[in-house]
């Protein structure tokens, strides 16, 4: 929405950049399309389920910092299907946040499943194109803490459950709050992630 916001303001195309301190990862070409640099790494893929992957890159190029088969915590989900553009290099379709925002619910046969903070993301901004903050923190297996505007709490509480439903799983006790989380200081914005252990 941002970024639609910015287009229409600016009357231009927003393009990305992958970009870490690991290097220049990918690139958006000039069908939208987010492409991973291949020229330049390789990239090894670590399955997180179908379509998603954690990547280990390898630095082609670099000598005074070698990159030599490096975990990222990225989670990436992988385009299947060609770009219309026509370069090689594989294309990406979203980029979902990272593997220590991964939120994990409880099944009701009482196993814990991964939710990807996209799906998280997607939800709570459906409710409403007002909703300009938010943030959610899994503090422990069975509770999450929301800031969220009080306006939209009944709606996204709702869209939340039928999210969670829809896994076969139990909605975490949910504690909403008006303040943001404090962060360290430098510290990058994450809207979605998790304070306790994977379970």
């Amino acid at each position: 929405r941002e970024e639609e916001r910015l287009e229409q303001a600016y009357n231009q195309k927003i393009f990305q950049i992958y970009q870490a301190t690991e290097g220049f990862l990918g690139f958006t070409c000039s069908h939208g399309t987010l492409h991973l640099n291949e020229d330049l790494l390789i990239v090894e893929k670590e399955y997180i389920d179908h379509e998603r992957f954690t990547p280990i890159i390898t630095d082609l190029f670099r000598k005074t910092q070698p990159i030599i088969r490096y975990r990222l915590d990225d989670i990436l989900v992988e385009q299947k299907t060609p770009c219309p553009c026509g370069c090689i290099f594989q294309p990406i379709r979203r980029i979902e946040g990272r593997c220590d925002d991964l939120l994990y619910v409880q099944s009701i046969n009482g196993t814990y499943k991964p939710l990807f903070p996209d799906f998280i993301s997607r939800r709570i901004i459906s409710v409403s194109e007002q909703i300009q903050d938010f943030e959610v923190i899994q503090t422990f297996p069975h509770q999450w803490r929301i800031f969220l505007d009080s306006r939209f709490r009944q709606k996204v509480h709702k869209e939340l459950a039928l999210l969670v439903s829809n896994m076969d799983c139990l909605l975490p006790e949910i504690t909403f709050t008006d303040q943001p989380f404090p962060k360290a200081p430098g510290s990058k914005m994450r809207r979605i992630r998790r304070e306790c252990a994977a379970v």
